[in-house]
């Protein structure tokens, strides 16, 4: 198959925070909440007739999607596939404007993305497989705008649009049924995801004005925000029907923080590379399992379904850490890449959870 698509993004930003403006002749008045202003012998407030919010003119983006791919029936059961994938993404809302005004961030840039990927697959009555494996070149990876200290009293702030990664890895899932009213299901996923760029970002003060360039150098840490190897199973069981239990457990491992790049600065920073000059990873999170159980009734009476569910999730209140950032601001220790140095946010604990449907 091939496939080629095209869209056309646009943004505009209206400031709902600021000041609004008021036109009177040639002489342009801001009023805040709350605010008069006396201005030739006629009072102004926030309640004038003709105030305009601060916003932006529309900015216009446009991308692409191509995919192509080939399948091959080798029986009747099974199958392998090739895809083949370019993507030119227009990039999200914050890495269009700058945080607090309504005009156009430096350096405006797509996201490029390029994949491959090829698989295997596998159906019959009792036993179903689907593998693949991916390799995905990503251009322009979007992130946060990073703010950065420019002098005791003024804050920078940049937007770092160049950073590229590669992301590959393997992926599996497979469901056997053991019986007609009991099915097991598991899944495996294991990655090598990491960043490849080394690169310069322009500072801009809050007047939009250039104020330095910083160096980072964050070639080889991996990527952060998600376990990059996951395996996980799970049990079905239909007594009657109407009813089910089920339980299913995924473990999560290689869980990278995320990081500041400007932490990655040679010069600045030399405790953050090793002798060879290789950027020193970000800290890796503790590995850890979730639990979870679930239960459902169905129940029809006349043309109305009653569908009760109910779940624990976090069965045994594991504790673990859902989110980190290397090297936090707030932490004692900073740029050792570790536990020492990191902020993080927990996970949630047991919890209950129970629904009632009703569909007529």
């Amino acid at each position: 198959f091939v496939n080629l698509t095209g869209a056309y993004t646009g943004y505009k930003k209206i400031d709902y925070f600021a000041a609004r403006t008021l036109k009177v002749g040639d002489t342009v008045l801001s009023i805040g909440y709350g605010q008069e202003i006396d201005y030739n012998g006629q009072v102004y407030n926030d309640q004038s007739p003709g105030l305009n919010w601060d916003q932006s003119d529309w900015k216009w983006i446009s991308g692409f999607t191509f995919k192509s791919g080939v399948n091959y029936n080798v029986s009747e059961k099974s199958n392998v596939f090739i895809n083949l994938g370019y993507l030119s993404k227009a990039p999200v809302f914050n890495n269009v404007y700058e945080k607090y005004s309504v005009a156009l961030l430096h350096e405006i840039k797509n996201e490029f993305i390029s994949a491959a990927e090829i698989g295997y697959s596998y159906n019959s009555r009792h036993f179903t497989l689907n593998s693949n494996a991916y390799y995905t070149v990503w251009k322009n990876k979007p992130g946060k705008p990073v703010s950065y200290p420019i002098s005791d009293d003024e804050t920078g702030y940049g937007n770092i649009q160049g950073m590229d990664a590669l992301h590959m890895g393997i992926e599996l899932d497979f469901a056997y049924r053991i019986l007609d009213n009991l099915k097991f299901q598991g899944l495996a996923s294991i990655g090598n995801w990491k960043w490849t760029s080394a690169d310069s970002v322009k500072l801009y003060n809050d007047n939009n004005v250039l104020v330095k360039t910083e160096y980072f150098d964050a070639k080889g840490v991996h990527v952060g925000d998600a376990a990059q190897t996951q395996f996980g199973a799970s049990i079905r069981y239909e007594p009657i029907k109407t009813i089910y239990i089920s339980g299913n457990i995924t473990y999560f491992d290689r869980y990278y923080s995320q990081f500041n790049p400007f932490d990655l600065n040679p010069e600045k920073f030399p405790e953050s590379f090793d002798e060879n000059g290789n950027p020193v990873d970000a800290w890796r999170t503790p590995s850890y399992k979730l639990i979870d159980f679930h239960a459902g009734y169905t129940l029809y009476y006349k043309k109305i379904r009653f569908d009760l569910r109910g779940s624990v999730l976090n069965a045994f209140n594991e504790l673990y850490i859902s989110d980190a950032r290397d090297n936090d601001s707030y932490a004692t220790t900073t740029h050792s890449h570790d536990a020492m140095s990191a902020g993080v946010f927990f996970g949630m604990g047991r919890r209950f959870n129970v629904s009632l449907s009703i569909t007529f």
